[in-house]
């Protein structure tokens, strides 16, 4: 759905899409900083593995609280 290339993978730009349709107001810098932190191999790309570990594994991560906290 986001995955706009279909490489299975969320590059910065297709993440952007994706925070603003989902309605959640955020900066740019914010976005870009929450991107960094779902990018645990920090390979530039957030695969599949990536972005379910922060809704659902180890590193489940509450992206409304963060922005809260942020502000």
């Amino acid at each position: 759905m986001y995955d706009s290339s279909g490489d299975g993978k969320l590059d910065l730009k297709e993440f952007t899409k994706a925070m603003i349709k989902t309605g959640i107001r955020v900066n740019p810098d914010e976005i870009e900083a929450i991107y960094t932190m779902i990018d645990a191999d920090k390979n530039g790309t957030i695969e599949i593995k990536e972005f379910l570990d922060i809704l659902t594994g180890e590193r489940r991560l509450d992206l409304v609280s963060l922005i809260a906290t942020r502000r």
